[in-house]
């Protein structure tokens, strides 16, 4: 199925035929496979989950179960290792928060990541009075290995949080060497999976081995207020949320947890949102979505080119289906807004990354385009077409 075909799967553009979107590591378009299963859902089978033996609570029970099996082995792992969160900030900081209670010498993450996988590391070794070490980007490695190895060796790391691809520089690091080094000194390791896991087809959390994975489900093209923590160890480990629906049992004096998943999953789980993911993974399992990728590539490749030559200074290398830049000169807010005139849809900012802003010297924002899986030729053509006028006016 080609991009420009994949386009008729998107209501969205059969209203705005002439949007150009790149902005999908912000959220994804949606498609029309996840319209109609939302909306059946909740027109026929919203029932309360886990809580009543009736038919249609059992209905709605088994949907949501089988979106966590859906989910799993798109994972390469077992059900029973993936709980549902509201995204991926809400997964980093229920581990943080289970963190608070355990004894960890230090953490390490980097200054490339999302404030999303910064800011709740910063604040528990704050809070713990533990080193926070921050690795610092580097141009081939993406982050620089040789920092990492010199502080697990000091044995002052417990905790390694890192991003498995960057939202601002379309890159990756070496993920099962960053693996390796982490347990060979005997310290934890966390992707943050967000933008990873929409541009990666060959993902197996068990034989990447990493011990924690999470992602948004808004921007694999599923709905908002979903994501997935993957946790490839969870026995005996007790959620730092307490609520109805993760207990087997309460007395007045204390209470027994569920197990994880459920245990991890206090209150009205995110049902709607999770059935609609997994019948989008399930939609990405059974199309091309390989080559959909390779495709995406290309483009960006072209994309990154003509950039280039209209004077475009690109952050990183932006290999991975998304790229930011600067111009001299030129306010990217402005330039962003220019091209929103014309249905042209980028991201002027700092991306939530502020600390790699800063360390590249960049006080102001940036401009990022980040392709999806209904990009096409005509979309990287008429976007530099309207760039190349934009800047015109903008010198």
């Amino acid at each position: 199925m080609s991009n420009r075909t994949m386009k008729e799967n998107f209501p969205i553009f059969s209203k705005n035929p002439n949007l150009r979107y790149f902005d999908s590591a912000a959220t994804a378009l949606k498609p029309q496979i996840l319209i109609d299963v939302l909306s059946s859902f909740y027109a026929y089978e919203n029932g309360p989950v886990h809580r009543a033996g009736y038919a249609l609570a059992n209905t709605a029970s088994d949907l949501y179960e089988n979106a966590r099996e859906i989910i799993a082995t798109y994972l390469g792992t077992q059900k029973d290792h993936i709980a549902f969160t509201s995204g991926a900030t809400d997964g980093l900081n229920k581990l943080a928060l289970y963190y608070r209670s355990k004894p960890i010498k230090g953490i390490l993450t980097s200054e490339i990541e999302h404030h999303s996988n910064f800011l709740p590391w910063m604040a528990l070794a704050q809070e713990k009075n533990i080193p926070l070490h921050i690795a610092p980007y580097h141009a081939k490695d993406f982050v620089d290995l040789d920092f990492v190895e010199e502080k697990l060796k000091s044995g002052t790391v417990s905790l390694i949080a890192l991003s498995a691809l960057s939202n601002v520089l379309g890159q990756k690091p070496d993920l099962k060497k960053l693996v390796a080094l982490a347990h060979q000194y005997d310290a934890k390791i966390i992707f943050d999976g967000t933008q990873h896991i929409c541009h990666n087809t060959d993902i197996s959390l068990p034989d990447l081995d990493c011990d924690y994975y999470v992602f948004s489900g808004h921007k694999l093209y599923g709905p908002t207020g979903v994501g997935v923590l993957y946790i490839k160890d969870p026995a005996n480990m007790i959620s730092p949320f307490l609520g109805g629906g993760m207990i087997s049992d309460v007395q007045t004096d204390s209470f027994t947890p569920e197990p994880f998943p459920q245990g991890w999953e206090a209150g009205t789980p995110v049902v709607a949102q999770a059935i609609g993911l997994a019948a989008v993974v399930k939609w990405l399992s059974d199309i091309d979505f390989s080559g959909i990728l390779q495709a995406e590539e290309k483009l960006l490749t072209s994309l990154k080119t003509g950039l280039e030559n209209q004077g475009g200074l690109i952050l990183g290398s932006g290999n991975k289906s998304l790229l930011s830049c600067r111009f001299d000169g030129v306010s990217a807010t402005d330039l962003a807004s220019l091209l929103g005139m014309k249905d042209v849809c980028v991201r002027a900012g700092k991306h939530c990354a502020h600390p790699l802003h800063c360390s590249m010297n960049l006080s102001k924002p940036s401009l990022r385009f980040s392709l999806g899986m209904y990009n096409t030729k005509e979309d990287v053509d008429a976007t530099l077409y309207e760039t190349e006028k934009a800047l015109g006016k903008l010198r």
